[in-house]
């Protein structure tokens, strides 16, 4: 994600209280993320370790991370803006049936979105197009608060063939690919997409975007699109809308 930075690793061991943790990470300003440094374990034959060593490495490399989990995750939650952090894994809604890569090319306008770090401006477009290699060439842009226009190149690619509605894209070769779940489209006016990541199987970061044809969307269509979210228990009550207002017609 650009522009955003891991600002604190805390070392969690078997018995550290989590507001201990927390009191050292809250000296940083601008938390974006959390590693749980921690880890133990234990040598020799199963049947000859006590149970009390099984609950001790149980004790810091299970029970450790929740506990740390739960001191950082408000930290973590109003650094972010309104970012949407969850505990649990992530919902699995169900996608577009027949989704049509071809059609669904071309330009799309950000309408709404959850919150997330990485757009800070507004007039927020993306264009997508085919490579030669059958990828799918991602072109995100937004227009900065200062006037300057910052462009992101990507690509997405449909990594299952059963649901090609699920692409992952990557900005950043280094980086894996995010989810890209367009969960409904009718190609010419309007996409509803999903991404959702799951981290230490205990809380989950979701993103959903409404896009559209058009620099504005009915009010109609942008409800009937965040029900679909409601009904799958995805919360809409963050969602902001993009400024599209006196947008040059190329960025």
């Amino acid at each position: 994600m650009s522009g955003s930075a891991l600002c604190g690793i805390c070392w969690f061991m078997a018995h550290t209280p989590s507001s201990e943790c927390t009191m050292t990470f809250t000296t940083t300003r601008g938390p974006w993320g959390l590693v749980n440094k921690a880890g133990v374990s234990t040598f020799g034959a199963e049947e000859l370790t006590s149970l009390d060593k099984y609950k001790e490495v149980a004790d810091v490399n299970f029970w450790g991370t929740v506990r740390v989990t739960k001191g950082f995750l408000p930290h973590i939650r109003r650094a972010q803006e309104g970012q949407t952090f969850h505990l649990g894994q992530c919902p699995d809604p169900p996608v577009q049936k027949n989704f049509n890569i071809v059609k669904y090319l071309g330009k799309w306008y950000e309408i709404e979105k959850l919150p997330v770090s990485f757009e800070k401006g507004n007039c927020i477009q993306a264009n997508y197009s085919m490579k030669e290699n059958g990828k799918i060439k991602v072109i995100n842009q937004e227009i900065l608060p200062d006037g300057t226009v910052n462009q992101v190149e990507g690509e997405a690619t449909q990594a299952n063939l059963i649901e090609p509605a699920k692409l992952g894209v990557k900005f950043f070769w280094l980086m894996p690919s995010a989810p890209y779940w367009v969960l409904s489209t009718d190609y010419d006016n309007y996409s509803l997409v999903y991404s959702c990541t799951t981290y230490i199987w205990l809380f989950h970061v979701d993103y959903a975007w409404i896009l559209a044809r058009n620099p504005h969307l009915p009010q109609t269509t942008v409800k009937y699109l965040k029900n679909i979210l409601t009904s799958y228990n995805i919360e809409t009550e963050k969602m902001k809308a993009t400024d599209q207002e006196n947008c040059p017609k190329v960025l």
